[in-house]
């Protein structure tokens, strides 16, 4: 089975729709599992869009395949995020179409979601924190996401902006 893409441009509506989607998705993973949810609940930074349909966001013409989204939290004192947590969501029924490679429960495109801790302290700004784990390539985590292109969806005032690679220098 391969996997096909979508050219259809981005806009901040399809960005405004899968940070909701990707909020929910959170929200759900830190009520159900209370102990995560104890820790992280109050130490959300941002989410960003990463690799392939960050760079379609920007360039509009290179297609993507799924929409990768990463949650970042300020780092608890007591354990980091866990690295293990992942999930696939369904983006939905849109003007985007469908996966067809994607099982028939799917009505739209793949949303793989992860999330790392960095280290930060609830209320720091998040663009500076996700910056600073960026620049410090200190997991493997960190070394990929600072070669892909990273487009902010939360918190909402910073949806669409272009957090990576950024013409800011250090």
């Amino acid at each position: 089975m391969t996997q096909e893409k979508c050219f259809t441009p981005l806009n901040r509506r399809d960005l405004d729709r899968l940070a909701r989607l990707v909020r929910t998705s959170r929200e759900d993973f830190l009520r159900l599992n209370a102990g995560w949810g104890l820790l992280y609940a109050k130490r959300f930074l941002c989410s960003v869009l990463a690799g392939a349909a960050a760079d379609h966001y920007v360039n509009g013409t290179t297609g993507f395949g799924e929409f990768s989204v990463w949650n970042f939290f300020a780092q608890h004192p007591e354990a980091p995020y866990p690295v293990q947590r992942r999930s696939r969501e369904d983006y939905g029924d849109s003007r985007l179409g469908r996966d067809p490679s994607l099982p028939e429960t799917f009505t739209g495109w793949a949303v793989d979601v992860q999330g790392r801790s960095v280290e930060a302290a609830p209320g720091d700004d998040p663009a500076a924190a996700l910056d600073r784990y960026l620049r410090g390539r200190a997991t493997p985590t960190a070394r990929d996401l600072a070669s892909q292109t990273l487009i902010l969806l939360e918190p909402g005032p910073l949806l669409g902006i272009q957090a990576w690679p950024t013409l800011v220098s250090a």
